[in-house]
């Protein structure tokens, strides 16, 4: 609090734009470390409106979205810019993930995102449902993917998408045994 109050005097100063970015950069530590995240988000945007680029403030913003669990557009940007800058976590990764389910997004970033999250928790559902709908919409059959699914089905039995999605995938392959016993 001490250090906030300091550095808040220096505001009223003709600084640098360098030096505006790392007054604000910590206050806004300073705030972060006080769980003022509202002060803290304050400050972390100011240093982004002279340095946008700024990989320390990002990485605060982060730290404060997954604490207060925000979820907006402005969020993921911030987890966006942190994974495409190899700075993230897998809080981070499962948000994201679980606002691209949210929006019902299977592009390639979310494919990404949700084989780095099955890589690390092989059970994750909401990452496993997204590479289901992913082997859906692109029509994919091969050995990989039916395994993946298959394994889904054990995993979440009362899952119908899914089950319709694994039927699907047999019928393409022409694998009518396994339809029948399915």
């Amino acid at each position: 609090q001490k250090a906030v109050a300091e550095l808040e005097k220096l505001i009223e100063m003709k600084l640098s734009s360098t030096e505006t970015v790392v007054l604000f950069l910590n206050i806004g530590i300073a705030y972060y470390h006080l769980n003022s995240y509202a002060s803290a988000l304050m400050a972390f945007r100011k240093v982004l409106q002279y340095d946008y680029e700024n990989v320390e403030s990002y990485r605060y913003l982060g730290r404060i979205y997954i604490k207060t669990k925000e979820r907006s557009h402005k969020a993921v940007e911030v987890f966006n810019f942190l994974i495409d800058h190899k700075i993230f976590d897998m809080e981070m990764l499962k948000a994201v993930s679980v606002y691209n389910a949210s929006q019902n997004l299977i592009d390639d970033r979310s494919i990404q995102i949700a084989m780095e999250i099955i890589g690390t928790e092989p059970n994750n559902e909401i990452a496993g449902r997204t590479l289901v709908k992913y082997f859906n919409k692109v029509k994919r059959i091969d050995d990989e993917a039916l395994k993946f699914v298959e394994k889904f089905v054990e995993s979440y039995p009362r899952d119908i998408d899914t089950h319709v999605v694994m039927l699907e995938m047999l019928y393409r392959r022409k694998e009518f045994q396994k339809i029948i016993s399915e």
